[in-house]
């Protein structure tokens, strides 16, 4: 449990890495959200292999701009569990 927290927390710090220095960006230096979903599958795949992502969270600082995407991966699942099976 403990090793796939550290994967997913090195997946986090990608993604990030990948949102702060992407050449590709919105305006008001925004990462596009469709640049974001590629790049988290991509890794995503590459330390878990195929998983289902649920919905993603975006999340506003304190200037009311997107600071944070938040992604959830159910592990080995074709399809994201609904809430009931969570």
């Amino acid at each position: 449990m403990k090793s796939k927290i550290c994967k997913l927390l090195s997946v986090a710090v990608g993604v990030f890495m990948i949102a702060s220095f992407s050449p590709l960006q919105a305006k008001e230096g925004q990462v596009p959200l469709e640049l974001v979903n590629k790049a988290t599958v991509s890794f995503s795949n590459q330390f878990f292999g195929k998983g289902a992502f649920g919905p993603t969270q975006i999340y506003y600082g304190l200037d009311d701009k997107q600071a944070v995407y938040v992604f959830t991966l159910a592990l080995g699942r074709a399809s994201f569990p609904s809430e009931n099976e969570i």
